[in-house]
């Protein structure tokens, strides 16, 4: 079953699923090639308003992704979206705490972006790493005097090179602290950005699959916006947390390269040439009493499968009782028997 054949379109997250940093994740360029070469529609969507759509397509070119600007949709379009539903119109003034991209993004808007404190109607944060004292200063004043906050997004982190970086959620914070007003967040999980996205696409939404690396944020939005979704563990989430997942997603990939792989069918049920976990919930209690694989699946496809059945199966247990041998598997997805001394063996 190769899992690109069931949808005719991709939304997919840039930072930590095509790129981490200035870094291309390894086999997306290939696989986003390969799905448009099979007539499939790619759409990017992204939280970081610091680049604007065109400034997002020559970074894709550089990766050997050329994509046409109204492909790319970043959480800045929502942001504008709710500053026109919010009434304002062509030289109302807003005060942004962000990068140059959401400024220019508004400027083109015809709205005046300003860092200044006089005659503003809202307040836009947005990511920014040369953020200072000051600019959360600034905002948090405007924000305790009722000027409207807000937030291009609050990931708390940003997939950098080689290490997690402090997202728009960290600045964030600090600005909703100083101020005592909590933000209106427009993008994802929010459904307004992915809404934008599929009207890109142009398609079915349940042909249309969300491809994101924080649950939180990527899986999560897709659920309220009535779009299957792939968790990829590429970016902020590896593969060690994924037994802590409260956002369920359809897929979990490796990277995107196994929506074109083969993989074994996955079922609940011993059924002949599927691979199954056998489990039995009591309470809060799982017993994973072993599995399945079909005799024809290598090791890595059948894992990527079995990963999300043991996953889902996992969801909301507070303990998990397996035979010894299961023990290596459990604790690649977060079950650990040093976190957890009665786990195995039951």
């Amino acid at each position: 079953m190769i899992p690109a054949d069931s949808f005719d379109a991709f939304l997919l997250d840039l930072d930590g699923v095509v790129w981490r940093g200035e870094t291309p994740v390894q086999r997306a360029a290939e696989t986003i090639r390969t799905l448009r070469e099979q007539g499939k529609r790619v759409v990017f969507i992204t939280n970081n308003s610091a680049r604007t759509s065109r400034e997002y397509a020559i970074k894709l070119f550089r990766m050997k992704v050329p994509t046409e600007t109204q492909d790319i949709v970043t959480s800045g379009h929502a942001v504008i979206s709710e500053l026109r539903r919010m009434g304002l119109v062509e030289g109302d003034r807003v005060h942004v705490c962000g990068s140059e991209g959401l400024i220019r993004l508004i400027t083109h808007e015809r709205l005046i972006p300003t860092n200044e404190t006089d005659d503003v109607a809202a307040v836009v944060v947005g990511w920014n790493p040369r953020g200072t004292f000051e600019d959360i200063r600034r905002a948090a004043t405007l924000a305790r005097s009722g000027v409207p906050l807000i937030a291009s997004n609050a990931d708390p982190t940003y997939p950098g090179e080689v290490e997690l970086l402090p997202g728009t959620g960290a600045l964030l914070a600090a600005i909703e602290t100083a101020s005592g007003v909590k933000a209106k967040v427009v993008g994802k999980p929010r459904p307004e950005l992915f809404q934008l996205a599929l009207e890109r696409a142009g398609t079915d939404p349940a042909r249309t699959l969300v491809c994101g690396d924080r649950a939180s944020t990527d899986i999560a939005g897709a659920r309220t916006a009535g779009l299957p979704s792939a968790l990829v563990l590429t970016g902020v989430t590896a593969e060690s947390d994924l037994a802590q997942l409260t956002d369920m997603p359809d897929e979990i990939l490796d990277d995107l390269s196994d929506l074109l792989r083969d993989l074994p069918r996955g079922t609940s049920s011993s059924e002949d040439g599927a691979a199954a976990i056998q489990t039995e919930r009591d309470g809060e209690t799982l017993h994973v009493r072993g599995f399945t694989i079909p005799p024809n699946a290598d090791h890595r496809s059948a894992w990527v499968v079995l990963r999300r059945l043991l996953v889902e199966a996992c969801a909301g247990a507070g303990r998990v009782q397996a035979p010894d041998e299961l023990e290596p598997y459990l604790a690649r997805i977060g079950f650990d028997a040093a976190r957890q001394p009665r786990l195995f063996g039951g």
